[in-house]
C-alpha cells in the first residue's frame, strides 16, 4: 500500500516530470482539425460518484439548521462547471506527462508542451473543451453531511506537487456542512476535441483514468477531506471528419482508446517518474474501484 505518512491532509506528493520536449506553437486552423490523422468531435462520458461529491462555487445557504456549502445550481438543475472538470483533469495530465509544470513556470510561450497544446495557456486556446454539465436535481440523490473545514497548504519540496488521494483519514472536528451528491449517482460529461493527435488523445484517456490503466479521479470541492472520488467511463465518440460524422461506441470505442493510450504510454515508457506516478495513482484508487491485484 502507498505510504501517506507525509500526506495527512488528504493528498499525496508526487514528483513533477521534467519537460523534455515541445510542440511548435502556431495557430491551429479548422482545416487542421479535420485531417485524417487528427481526432475531432465530441467525447461523451458517464461519471459515477464513488464518494460524496460536492460541486460548489462558494454559495452558502441555511439547510437543516446549518450554514451549508451548497451545490451550484441553475434553477432546478445542479451545475457542474466545465472549467472545474478541466482543471482537475489537467492536473492529472501534468503528473503523467513532460509538461511545463516541471519547469516551475507552468506557462508556455513561443513553444508549447503537450499539456498546454491540449488544454491551452495564456493567449493560446485549448483544443480540449469540457462543457458545463447540468443535471436535473430529481435524478440525483443529494444530502447534507458534516465534515472538517478545508485545509490549504503548499508543497514546499522542489519539483514535487500534490495530487488528492482517495485514501482519507477521517480526523478533525466536523464543524462545516456540505451539500453533496451521494455515492452511486451518475451524470454525463461531454468533451469537445479539436484536432488531437493519437498521442494527445492517449494522454487524455490516461489522465482521465479510462484507459487500460484505470483509476478514479478526484473532482469538485472537498477533495482533501474525502469528497470527490469519481469513476469516468467512455460512452461514445462522435468523430467528425471533412466528409462525415461517425458515432463510435462499444468495442470500437474501446479499441480506439486502447490504441491511442498505447501510443502515448509507449512514448513515455522510459520516463521513470511518469510511470511511477501512474502506478501510485492507480494504487491509490484500488480500494475505491475495488481493483483486483494483478
Amino acid at each position: 500500500m502507498p505510504d501517506y505518512n507525509d500526506s495527512p491532509k488528504g493528498y499525496m506528493r508526487l514528483l513533477i516530470p521534467k519537460n523534455i520536449s515541445h510542440i511548435e506553437s502556431r495557430e491551429f486552423s479548422h482545416i487542421d482539425s479535420l485531417g485524417n490523422n487528427r481526432l475531432n468531435g465530441v467525447l461523451r462520458l458517464e461519471a459515477v460518484t464513488r464518494s460524496n461529491t460536492c460541486f460548489t462555487q462558494g454559495d452558502l445557504l441555511m439547510k437543516e439548521g446549518k450554514i451549508t456549502n451548497v451545490l451550484s445550481r441553475e434553477g432546478t438543475r445542479v451545475l457542474i462547471p466545465g472549467s472545474s472538470l478541466k482543471g482537475a483533469i489537467r492536473t492529472y495530465a501534468e503528473f503523467l506527462s513532460n509538461s511545463c509544470a516541471g519547469s516551475g513556470t507552468a506557462s508556455c510561450t513561443d513553444r508549447l508542451c503537450i499539456v498546454c497544446s491540449m488544454f491551452g495557456t495564456l493567449g493560446k486556446l485549448g483544443r480540449v473543451q469540457f462543457n458545463d454539465v447540468l443535471v436535473d436535481e430529481s435524478n440525483l440523490k443529494i444530502t447534507v453531511v458534516l465534515g472538517p473545514s478545508q485545509w490549504k497548504g503548499n508543497a514546499t519540496q522542489t519539483n514535487v506537487g500534490k495530487i488528492y488521494s482517495h485514501v482519507f483519514s477521517d480526523t478533525g472536528e466536523k464543524n462545516s456542512a456540505y451539500e453533496v451528491i451521494e455515492p452511486g449517482n451518475s451524470f454525463n460529461i461531454e468533451i469537445t476535441l479539436k484536432g488531437l493527435t493519437k498521442k494527445e488523445f492517449g494522454l487524455l484517456a490516461v489522465a482521465m483514468g479510462f484507459s487500460r490503466k484505470c483509476f478514479a479521479v478526484k473532482l469538485g470541492r472537498g477533495k482533501n477531506i474525502g469528497f470527490g472520488s469519481v469513476a469516468l467511463k467512455p460512452k461514445n465518440f462522435l468523430k467528425v471528419t471533412a466528409l462525415e460524422e461517425t458515432l463510435i461506441s462499444g468495442e470500437k470505442l474501446a479499441e480506439l482508446i486502447n490504441d491511442c493510450a498505447n501510443v502515448y504510454l509507449q512514448s513515455v515508457s522510459s520516463d521513470k517518474v511518469i510511470m511511477e506516478n501512474l502506478d501510485k495513482i492507480i494504487e491509490d484508487s484500488r480500494m475505491v474501484l475495488q481493483l483486483e491485484e494483478g
